[in-house]
């Protein structure tokens, strides 16, 4: 999500039984996430908010009130396990915001890195132009940002 600039995913209850993409949903609530929030905090922030979501729903389930609804058969993807290679950064390919994206996607793992002078560096953070950011290293993009 954070890496397609999702600003508000989702936390789904399924119900038990089948497989993940096969199992009925009982409830699906979205949530806010900060503009420059990154995988951890966006990981607290889901954890939270699905816990509250399951905490809401079980009520509704023991009386009844809830339907559980087929997912439809249309638009299930597996989501591969992300590598060390998914961390590459090209800035004469991708622009600043998806750099910045990946960055916060991808923090702490598997990692992003850039190559500097045929060196491997990786990165810890990052931060668009003219935004908050901090002291570091500026990379121009080929979209010359």
């Amino acid at each position: 999500a954070m890496r397609r600039g999702v600003a508000q995913p989702w936390c789904t209850i399924r119900q038990l039984g089948g497989g993940a993409h096969t199992r009925p949903l009982l409830t699906q609530d979205g949530t806010r996430t900060a503009p420059e929030g990154t995988a951890r905090s966006l990981e607290s922030r889901l954890a939270e908010h699905g816990a509250d979501l399951l905490v809401a729903t079980l009520p509704r389930l023991a009386n009844g009130s809830v339907e559980p609804v087929p997912q439809p058969a249309d638009g299930a993807t597996y989501a591969r396990r992300l590598t060390s290679e998914d961390g590459k950064l090209d800035p004469q390919t991708m622009s600043a915001i998806e750099i910045d994206r990946r960055v916060r996607a991808l923090t702490p793992q598997p990692g992003c890195w850039i190559t500097v002078n045929r060196a491997s560096v990786k990165l810890l953070a990052g931060h668009l132009p003219n935004s908050a950011g901090g002291d570091g290293l500026a990379v121009a993009t080929g979209a010359g940002t």
